[in-house]
């Protein structure tokens, strides 16, 4: 096997924060909501309807509990983007990409390797905050028709290196398959 040419990890940091981003903007609403509700009807009205079950709540009772589940939910978000991506690796031969996904509880899990003849086309998809990049390689000839590096730091550069490798894998067979229909012409 070829010396590989890069590896390339996720940036866990910036998942984190695409994460966290999301529990942001979903706090925002509930923060929104129940100020919308409580200028509309008070939140009075609701308090009673838990009242009626025998639940006794209070406003500052909801908000601890809000900021609990919150602070629960950015870490349970960092705890697993630190397992889904600490051991995911994307290294890259002169002929093949191949990707480590890990397991759930082990560092073993699935790899795929996906030959550069197999790769139909290369894209980006670059993203506001965090600023990061996905790169997707649409796949033809196997089980899945897309492999997605996802939060991948300089993006244009690695869809750059990836574009010139694929074509000059492409010569190279192009080439070889060349030389063995002449030697083929001549032999036959």
């Amino acid at each position: 096997m070829d010396a590989p040419l890069m590896e390339i990890r996720p940036d866990v940091k910036k998942a984190f924060l695409g994460n966290v981003k999301t529990i942001a903007i979903v706090s925002l609403l509930v923060v929104f909501s129940y100020v919308f509700l409580d200028r509309m009807f008070g939140m009075r009205l609701f308090l009673d309807i838990f009242a009626e079950f025998g639940i006794k709540v209070s406003i500052g009772q909801f908000w601890l509990w809000f900021f609990i589940f919150l602070g629960l939910a950015m870490a349970l978000s960092g705890l697993a983007n630190y397992v889904a991506l600490h051991h995911q690796a994307f290294t890259i031969y002169s002929d093949k990409i191949v990707v480590q996904k890990p397991g759930l509880f082990s560092t073993g899990g699935k790899i795929i390797e996906l030959p550069f003849s197999n790769i139909a086309s290369i894209s980006l998809k670059a993203k506001s905050f965090p600023s990061s990049s996905s790169v997707i390689l649409q796949v033809s000839g196997k089980e899945f028709d897309k492999l997605t590096l996802d939060f991948v730091d300089d993006g244009q550069a690695l869809v750059d290196k990836l574009h010139s490798l694929v074509q000059q894998h492409r010569g190279k067979v192009f080439t070889q398959l060349g030389h063995e229909y002449r030697v083929g012409q001549i032999a036959g």
